[in-house]
């Protein structure tokens, strides 16, 4: 599928100036789109300008959700396609730590929220159902293959064993069939209340539920730290190719 991120003239016109002149391709505004840069802006010094005043930018600007990044035009035989290469390995990096980080803090989310459950009686968990299905869905989403930004990965899931198999019914046994979506699940139906307390007379229908168990709960807490472990290890790494001392 092509990109659909465009190229400006503004920038198409510098571009031309390389030596030798430089095309803006395919392969190098998939990489863009893929780290998820929205908009190709023109900077001069520190301020971005409307795309008419284009000719006299100093740099290339991007927007990508929550973050701007520019990099400058050196003295050099191709500035565009340098500063265009500097920028894509500096997102890449950033998008990588973006990932792990967040995948990091969402598995401390799940632990923390686990255990706090575990402290609520079971007979007065009924008011903690939507914590349980937060719970869930947020344990899900970094692994995700539906994530536009990719999420972490099929390589994050557990090593092997018991963790990945608990790692695998969390997902798609309670996320996919129960807590994100509505399909038939033995876990939330209907059924005849009336039938069930042998009492005569037409049927009577009410919801049927299931919650997670303590043991399922400990269950998760202790996988999601597990994980959490993994990436915040990954992610100091990460860091440390943008130059971040976290972790040093």
């Amino acid at each position: 599928m092509p990109p659909t991120l465009e190229i400006p003239n503004w920038l198409a016109e510098l571009a031309a100036h390389d030596d030798p002149p430089t095309v803006i391709d395919d392969e190098l505004l998939g990489r863009l789109e893929r780290v998820g840069v929205e908009k190709l802006v023109p900077v001069v010094g520190t301020d971005i300008v409307p795309d008419e005043d284009g000719a006299r930018a100093t740099a290339i600007g991007v927007q990508v959700p929550g973050v701007g990044v520019a990099d400058s035009f050196e003295h050099e035989a191709a500035p565009v396609l340098a500063a265009f290469d500097r920028l894509v390995t500096f997102l890449e990096r950033f998008d990588k730590l973006r990932r792990l980080r967040l995948a990091a803090i969402d598995m401390r989310l799940v632990e923390q929220t686990a255990r706090a459950l575990l402290e609520v009686p079971a007979t007065v968990r009924l008011s903690k159902r939507v914590l349980e299905t937060g719970l869930v869905v947020t344990y899900a989403r970094p692994y995700l293959d539906s994530n536009r930004s990719g999420g972490v990965g099929g390589r994050w899931r557990p090593p092997s064993g018991a963790d990945r198999e608990f790692h695998h019914w969390v997902i798609d046994e309670l996320r996919d069939t129960y807590h994100a979506h509505a399909d038939r699940s033995p876990r939330r139906t209907i059924t005849d209340t009336a039938a069930m307390l042998g009492v005569e007379g037409p049927p009577t229908y009410a919801e049927a539920w299931w919650s997670l168990t303590d043991s399922e709960l400990e269950k998760l807490a202790e996988l999601a730290g597990k994980q959490a472990e993994r990436f915040e290890a990954a992610a100091v790494e990460a860091g440390r190719e943008l130059g971040e001392a976290r972790g040093q």
